[in-house]
């Protein structure tokens, strides 16, 4: 299961190339609740739509955290309760990775500044924007060139764009975990 960050998903709603997703991870998107309330701003419309649609489309789904179970406690401690060497990070990162640390499932986020001690502390696998073009060129659904193409594009909306995504995601293809991503999906089918 991919428990998408809200850049992540983001970057191929801003370029309408979410359709690569349900063809590489089909019954494994999760959408967590607070990234899902970060896409519904009154600012971006045509985002909930396209999310709205790909849930309606059964290609991806929306998980809340439930309060009281130890999600919550997890969810809570790094959003709101700061701790000595621990620094709070936004909801849609702390959802995606406790979701991910729950359901041994996969962080996707871009966002390694904020969720690099935790993945790295809790042994969670992760994945990029870039990492999921280079899947997508390895499947055969975008080109080399495509995928230089909408690296950029899908980081034209976000303060930190890497020219290079594609490309520097491509020579680094080793640390991907796809094959992993694949195996027992229908595990999670009692997720919310």
């Amino acid at each position: 299961m991919l428990f998408f960050d809200n850049d992540c998903i983001s970057a191929f709603l801003w370029v309408r190339c979410e359709s690569l997703l349900p063809q590489l991870y089909q019954d494994r998107i999760i959408i967590p609740g607070p990234v899902y309330r970060e896409l519904s701003s009154p600012r971006t419309p045509h985002l909930k739509r396209q999310i709205d649609a790909m849930i309606y489309a059964k290609e991806a789904r929306k998980v809340d955290i439930i309060v009281g179970t130890q999600e919550y406690a997890t969810y809570f401690q790094l959003t709101a309760q700061l701790s000595r060497g621990r620094k709070l990070i936004g909801a849609g990162e702390a959802a995606a990775i406790v979701l991910a640390k729950m359901h041994n499932g996969i962080v996707a986020s871009n966002n390694l500044r904020d969720i690099g001690p935790y993945v790295q502390q809790w042994g969670l696998r992760h994945v990029t924007t870039g990492d999921i073009l280079v899947h997508a060129y390895n499947k055969g659904l975008i080109t080399e060139a495509e995928g230089n193409f909408l690296g950029p594009q899908c980081f034209q909306n976000e303060e930190d764009w890497v020219p290079s995504v594609f490309q520097s995601s491509l020579e680094t293809n080793s640390r991907m975990f796809f094959s992993d991503i694949h195996k027992d999906s229908r595990r999670f089918s009692s997720i919310r």
